[in-house]
């Protein structure tokens, strides 16, 4: 069916979907569309059955009547009597000329509300309408005498009333009188039943159009009889097209088999058809349909087809997908998170959803965490302070606070918690984020360290330049009574008189290497790379690792022939041998053997890829071996970090090795260690070869101190400094000017005629620093050299140096030897 094709059956008024208002849905509007269209067709089916039942027996009293007729009235007057008044119909005898009722039955009367009397002097004209007077009588004037006439008008009841009647009416053969005999049926029922049917169809039509739902019918094998506009809109169908079977080429390829399949089944049981399908234009826009449908049935109560209706819930559809999507998204975040997201009952403490990382933090399983509560796992919270952080949240609404949780092997761990109420009704549920912040935690405490530390090393550089010049007149006066090939030293004999001097200057070295250690992790050391003979330095520092280290543990050295040379600093590198080899003293209470071992290596691609840092190519490989207690996995995997340590409090600060790794990382170099618990530990440092020869290996020490003769200016502010400084000068001939300030340098400088060869000076001076003395200085002198002494190597002397000047800096304290060693170096180098 298609447009112009009347319905099958009536439906609800159009209007009666406006007097409902326009505030109906989609749903209750399809909803009655079909209600009212099934109620319809039964009453519409139900007065047809009716109107053809009054037509038969129509029929069959027209025949009776003909066969009345036809037999001769002396054999059938009684019979034909009793026909004529038990008729159902009005049975009436009509004057043809003047319109007078002659004979009627009873029935012609009843109807019309007259009785008998009343009715038998009425003339024809009293009971037609007033407008089909002028028509009636010439009709039955008109009446043939052969077939008879049928004509439709209407008749005036006693009380006023207008029936509809048809009227069949035929002369009769009485001789001597002009007769017609009409049959009246009474058929204003059926005029108001056909009214009623025209306006449904009416109505049908108007709420088919203005319907927000498509509207189908289909016989019962699924052909399409009639669609809606609203349908074609939906399904992207015209209603020819969906005419018949059409209307399933609209279908998505998907669907079509299911709908197939509920739609015979609903057919077969009688059922109700409900689902949900896709249509698909030909322009590929695919619209999602909700599809009702019910089975009809005739007066017999046999299935007569289907009506029904489709609604456009594409956008259903899509915010139901959108929702999902949403769904599995946040649940995706929920899952994926980097923090342990937990749902808690607030009122019972039990964990009632959460996401992998809160069980694989704390080592459980998921089945064994789903059966925890908070208190199962809470490691410093009383029942007080959990019922305390549950108040808050309910109130209030959130919480955020931190705690620590106990794992399953028992480790604690440290957790920043956020939580927040849930809004779901009748429940306490609160949801909790759960970001651990043991590591935060441990680098605050690091922090913490560091502050103390750095705090520390601003102390130790506000001090450092008062205490490394009393260190430096300790060491050099301490060294100057030991060697007795510094002129005016005394031969000493008194053993105990030794062994303190060797107390006195070993305590000094070990003060102005914690002072050194201090100042490098507060970056104020200044830094000076060279190249360097490792087994010459090595050699120099043994008798000091020996007096470090004790009687109870064994040194040994054992260097390689040919080594190559580095390049570093070397008060570091003396620095990173001291440490690895105290470190390795410390795991050896009870005594024992420690190795150090210098050697050539060359690394290779494979050794470069499994050590960060590591480059290949030609190195030197410092190692030291000790036979002590070993160290774990976890202690190897935090050795380097500043501040760790397994010492006892007291006896280690955690900058030993962190210290190392600086010097070798500084160095462009890498360190790697093998340990096990009891089977000792070995680190071996790797740093780049050079092909350049060492030429001052300061750090060893010999009893063939360098002399010279060319004139040196000694300025200095502390005159123990200066008077030791100038002693150890002149003890090997050199020309020795002194000022105890810039101002008094300058004007020693305007007495002499001759040049001065070298500037000894203070950097840190009252009114006038190092530098600018030295600048004053070389105006005057071009020629001379200078080398400046501190201990607080200020950051104005880092300005030159950035400039591409060199700079000869000698960090105090410094014994004679060293002093007189870089004196040499410098005027040999300028010379």
């Amino acid at each position: 069916m298609g447009e112009g094709t009347d319905p099958a059956g009536p439906v609800q008024d159009a209007g009666s979907v406006s007097a409902q208002g326009s505030t109906r849905s989609h749903g209750d509007l399809a909803t009655m569309a079909i209600e009212d269209i099934e109620r319809l067709l039964l009453e519409l089916q139900t007065r047809e059955a009716a109107l053809e039942r009054q037509n038969a027996e129509l029929r069959r009293m027209q025949v009776e009547a003909e066969s009345a007729r036809e037999t001769p009235p002396h054999s059938t007057e009684a019979y034909f009597r009793a026909v004529f008044q038990q008729a159902a119909d009005s049975f009436v005898v009509i004057d043809r000329d003047t319109g007078e009722i002659v004979e009627f039955n009873d029935r012609a009367h009843e109807h019309l509300g007259y009785t008998r009397e009343e009715f038998q002097g009425l003339n024809l004209t009293d009971i037609e309408a007033a407008e089909d007077t002028d028509e009636i009588t010439p009709h039955i004037a008109r009446t043939p005498s052969g077939p008879h006439n049928v004509l439709e008008t209407k008749h005036r009841t006693k009380t006023g009333e207008w029936r509809d009647m048809l009227i069949s009416s035929r002369v009769l053969s009485v001789p001597g009188h002009n007769l017609a005999a009409s049959i009246w049926r009474d058929i204003t029922e059926q005029k108001q039943a056909e009214r009623a049917l025209r306006e449904s169809e009416e109505r049908y039509r108007r709420l088919s159009s203005l319907a927000p739902v498509g509207i189908f019918q289909a016989d019962n094998d699924g052909y399409c009889l009639f669609v809606n506009e609203r349908w074609c809109e939906i399904a992207g169908l015209t209603p020819d097209e969906a005419r018949g079977t059409g209307w399933a080429a609209g279908l998505h390829p998907d669907d079509r088999e299911r709908v197939f399949t509920a739609w015979y089944e609903c057919a077969r049981t009688g059922g109700e058809f409900k689902l949900d399908y896709r249509f698909r234009t030909r322009a590929g826009k695919v619209t999602w349909v909700s599809g009702n449908a019910i089975l009809l049935a005739d007066a017999a109560g046999e299935p007569s087809g289907f009506l029904g209706t489709i609604s456009d819930i594409t956008a259903k559809k899509q915010a139901i997908e959108d929702l999902h999507r949403s769904q599995e998204r946040y649940r995706a975040l929920f899952e994926q998170s980097l923090d342990s997201n937990v749902v808690i009952d607030g009122g019972t403490g039990e964990i009632v959803e959460f996401n992998d990382r809160a069980y694989g933090d704390l080592g459980y399983t998921r089945e064994e965490f789903q059966q925890l509560t908070i208190a199962d796992i809470d490691a410093i919270e009383s029942s007080d302070d959990v019922t305390e952080h549950v108040r808050k949240i309910m109130h209030e609404g959130s919480d955020i606070f931190e705690t620590r949780h106990r794992t399953k092997n028992g480790d604690i761990r440290d957790r920043l918690v956020s939580s927040k109420k849930l809004s779901i009704p009748g429940s306490n549920l609160v949801s909790s984020v759960w970001c651990d912040i043991t590591e935060r935690k441990r680098l605050e405490d690091q922090l913490r360290h560091v502050h103390k530390m750095e705090a520390l090393g601003q102390l130790a550089g506000g001090v450092a330049h008062d205490f490394n010049n009393l260190l430096t007149v300790i060491l050099a006066n301490a060294e100057t009574l030991l060697s007795t090939s510094m002129p005016g030293a005394a031969a000493l004999t008194d053993e105990r008189t030794v062994v303190s001097l060797e107390q006195i200057k070993t305590a000094g070295q070990r003060a102005a290497t914690l002072t050194r250690q201090l100042l490098a992790f507060s970056r104020k050391e200044v830094t000076r790379i060279e190249v360097l003979d490792p087994v010459t330095m090595i050699t120099g520092t043994q008798s000091l690792l020996r007096r470090l280290i004790g009687e109870h543990i064994t040194l040994s050295f054992e260097p390689e022939p040919d080594v190559a040379h580095i390049r570093a600093d070397a008060n570091q590198i003396e620095q990173m041998i001291m440490n690895l080899v105290v470190n390795a003293a410390d795991a050896m209470p009870d005594g024992g053997t420690i190795t150090v071992n210098v050697a050539n290596t060359e690394l290779s691609t494979a050794h470069v890829t499994a050590h960060t840092g590591a480059r290949a190519g030609p190195h030197v490989v410092f190692t030291v071996r000790d036979s002590g207690v070993g160290m774990t996995p976890n202690t190897m995997s935090r050795m380097f970090e500043p501040f760790f340590t397994t010492k006892p409090v007291g006896k280690g600060t955690g900058l030993g090795l962190a210290t190392v790794y600086g010097v070798v990382t500084r160095a462009e170099g890498h360190v790697t260690c093998e340990s096990e618990p009891g089977k000792g530990t070995t680190f071996s440092v790797y740093l780049p070869a050079t092909q350049s020869e060492s030429v001052h290996p300061e750090g060893a020490t010999s009893k063939d101190v360098p002399r010279g003769d060319e004139v040196v200016l000694v300025c200095e502010d502390e005159a123990m400094v200066r008077d030791v400084t100038c002693a150890a000068l002149r003890s090997r001939g050199y020309d020795v000017l002194v000022a105890s300030h810039g101002r008094e340098a300058l004007r020693i400088a305007d007495e002499r005629d001759t040049p001065i060869d070298l500037l000894v000076s203070d950097l840190v001076m009252p009114e006038m620093n190092g530098l600018q003395l030295a600048k004053a200085l070389s105006d005057r002198y071009p020629q001379m050299r200078t080398l400046f002494v501190s201990g607080y190597p200020s950051d104005i002397i880092e300005a030159p140096r950035d400039a591409g000047e060199q700079v000869e800096f000698l960090q105090k304290p410094f014994g004679p030897t060293a002093l007189l060693r870089r004196v040499r170096r410098i005027l040999d180098d300028d010379a």
